[in-house]
């Protein structure tokens, strides 16, 4: 975090320091409350920034010290924002590059290697929302800004990276599709998939794909609707509270729980004949297509 100078022109040094230090302590308790995470969500610390899974956000802060030489703390105050805010952006789209888009590549690969997503996630940049602006009493500022997973999946799904790791991933022959059946104890049929991966290491990422135990496919993104994965993504993430995925979809949904124990390539998941039953039998049709997947753990 950028140290900040006291707009105080008559005060003692001691005080300025003093000053100094209160302000980054306040300044770290607002950035950690804007970036705050419910119970269940799923978030992960990446280099000058945070991504909130569950929330489907990546969040980064900037900060903008006041000119020491400004004729008084208004005027100071407006130049610290400026400050702030390029700083934000600058730190969010490092921050962006450190999001998973498979298990083993991150959006830097794919910003690195090609001109068009460089320009597009540049401007998305630009364009991000500004969830918080704390003001100072010295005339810094900080700034919290965010963008959504969902937009930058959209962004790189179509780079020569991402691509031709997904072709490789979903190259091979799909699993039966789901053929549901009134459930025994008269349920009916369940509307959402959770995968319980809780004890496996495991790490989220834009992109998973679920493999049966021969290698066949069950879940990836060529099932999910165009405008579904443009909006909310292919899979929600919750962490280690089933209860946060009841409270996702509501009242209404009706959950089909796998336990999982198997993780290839730290994000891709392998089923079992068993889950794979249950999947075929006792998920609604449109429940994958339309993202209702969720993985917990």
């Amino acid at each position: 975090m950028v140290s900040r100078g006291f707009v105080n022109f008559s005060t003692e040094n001691a005080m300025k320091r003093i000053s100094i230090m209160l302000v980054l302590l306040v300044a770290f308790c607002s950035l950690v409350m804007a970036q705050d995470a419910d119970k269940g969500d799923a978030t992960q610390d990446v280099p000058h920034g945070k991504i909130n899974w569950t929330k489907q956000y990546v969040y980064a802060t900037g900060s903008g010290a006041p000119d020491l030489k400004a004729p008084n703390v208004a005027v100071a105050r407006l130049g610290a924002e400026r400050v702030a805010k390029a700083d934000a952006y600058r730190n969010l789209l490092e921050a962006i590059k450190g999001v998973n888009v498979t298990g083993s590549t991150t959006l830097k690969n794919s910003i690195e290697e090609s001109m068009e997503v460089k320009t597009s996630v540049e401007g998305l940049v630009k364009g991000a929302e500004i969830v918080t602006t704390k003001y100072y009493s010295d005339g810094g500022v900080d700034v919290v800004v965010r963008v959504p997973l969902s937009t930058l999946s959209d962004k790189v799904s179509g780079s020569p990276t991402v691509e031709k790791e997904i072709a490789n991933k979903e190259s091979v022959k799909p699993a039966a599709p789901a053929t549901p059946t009134p459930a025994a104890d008269g349920g009916g049929q369940k509307s959402v998939l959770v995968f319980d991966v809780r004890g496996a290491k495991f790490t989220p990422s834009l992109f998973p794909v679920v493999y049966t135990d021969d290698g066949k496919i069950v879940y990836s993104k060529k099932q999910v609707r165009d405008e579904v994965l443009k909006t909310t993504g292919m899979i929600h993430y919750i962490k280690d509270d089933l209860d946060s995925v009841s409270m996702m979809y509501g009242d209404a949904a009706t959950m089909l729980v796998l336990k999982i124990n198997k993780v290839k390539n730290k994000s891709d998941l392998i089923v079992g004949a068993n889950e794979l039953a249950s999947i075929q039998s006792k998920l609604k049709p449109d429940a994958m297509s339309e993202g209702k997947v969720v993985i917990l753990f």
